[in-house]
């Protein structure tokens, strides 16, 4: 479209007295033209370039993710007797993991937060957990008393948790117990105290 309309230019001006000095612009604008367009084609080569690399970044990128994954089934699946793993410079130092099931958390304290109605039940470490498992029950009820059986289960790795909003003045239950590479332990003993 620019050169249609450098030509119309020229084709009007050509009976022009100025006609050298407007020739010469033409040729500028004209050039800057081509230049334009050698750009653009140089822009569209750039970005093509970096479609590549960033797809290249992204192939090597999953091919060292599936390099670990497989280094680490095979260090989880060491046996003593592969020393293909020793000698690769591998660091095969067996985690430590308890012999036994792990008991029930010590220490339950439930304590009031600055909301009203929610709570936080705070409990002692055990050592070689994985996570923990915890169940609350409310009731507004008090003779009412947790069937745990029926409760979800829920899960963490730190020691305490901050329960949801509840009535004020309603009773609330709650028990914790660690899961290791043994499998899940003993339950804590309930630990009950009003919601304030």
């Amino acid at each position: 479209m620019v050169m249609a309309l450098t030509l119309k230019i020229k084709a009007a001006l050509t009976d022009n007295i100025y006609y050298e000095e407007l020739v010469a612009i033409l040729a500028a604008l004209t050039a800057s033209y081509t230049g334009q367009s050698t750009l653009a084609a140089l822009i569209a080569t750039l970005e093509a370039q970096l479609k590549t690399a960033r797809l290249a970044q992204v192939t090597e990128t999953m091919n060292g993710r599936d390099t670990l994954k497989s280094a680490a089934r095979a260090c989880e699946s060491y046996d003593s007797s592969d020393e293909a793993l020793v000698s690769g410079g591998w660091d095969l130092k067996k985690p430590r993991t308890p012999s036994q099931i792990l008991p029930a958390p010590a220490r339950l304290k439930l304590r009031a937060t600055a909301f009203p109605g929610v709570m936080t039940a705070i409990w002692s470490r055990v050592q070689n957990f994985r996570f923990y498992d915890y169940q609350v029950f409310v009731t507004e009820d008090h003779a009412v008393s947790p069937d745990w059986s029926t409760l979800p289960i829920g899960n963490n790795t730190v020691t305490q948790i901050t329960t949801e909003k509840h009535p004020v003045g309603s009773l609330i239950y709650f028990r914790v117990r660690t899961v290791s590479s043994k499998g899940p332990g003993p339950w804590s003993d309930a630990l009950s105290g009003l919601v304030l």
